[in-house]
């Protein structure tokens, strides 16, 4: 993923899980990944505590 300024990843992530979230389809930390084009699952798992959610099963 290219460098965004600071912030704008945690919003984007919100976003994309506020919107899957309200159409009932909650995402996974894999499809985060997949949507983000991040290169791991931790960096998908490092944005979901940032926003105050929980990663834990």
């Amino acid at each position: 993923m290219a460098h965004t300024p600071p912030g704008q990843t945690r919003q984007q992530v919100y976003r994309f899980l506020r919107e899957r979230l309200l159409a009932g389809t909650p995402p996974t930390i894999r499809e985060v990944q997949d949507h983000f084009g991040f290169r791991s699952v931790e960096s998908a798992r490092a944005q979901i505590p940032d926003l105050g959610l929980s990663t834990d099963v």
